[in-house]
């Protein structure tokens, strides 16, 4: 399914929980850069429920297509990183992907023939990824 309204968007992000408590699996650079591919194990189930058994990961991705900018502010800790190989899933573990309305950063775009759209992934500390793209494919 491709989505390319700001609305439709929204409303994907929103029956999906906004990916808040899912983990962010991996991250994906294709088609020679200009797609961005946000593979996350999604623990809610169809009755809007968090799964009860996380042992089998569910992959969700998210494809941006058309991506302008990407950013990730990593905002390590001390402990983090003093000792990095202490690390595990849960700082992977997202508080929210959501539809961000940042007329000023969009506003370079606004020529472009295609309406181009922000998204970011945040988690509870500073951590975050912001992508700018046009459309999102999902499966």
């Amino acid at each position: 399914m491709i989505l390319e309204t700001g609305e439709r968007i929204a409303q994907y992000l929103q029956q999906h929980h906004h990916f808040s408590e899912c983990v962010l699996e991996d991250i994906r650079w294709l088609h020679y850069g200009t797609s961005i591919e946000l593979v996350f194990d999604y623990i809610w189930t169809q009755d809007g429920e968090l799964r009860s058994d996380t042992t089998s990961p569910e992959i969700e991705a998210l494809r941006f297509l058309g991506v302008q900018e990407f950013s990730l502010k990593n905002a390590l800790n001390e402990a983090i990183s003093l000792q990095p190989a202490e690390v595990n899933w849960g700082l992977s573990e997202i508080a929210m992907l959501q539809l961000v309305d940042d007329e000023t950063l969009l506003a370079k775009y606004k020529s472009l023939p295609i309406p181009v759209h922000h998204v970011r992934c945040s988690w509870e500390s500073d951590r975050q990824i912001d992508i700018v793209f046009t459309t999102v494919e999902v499966d």
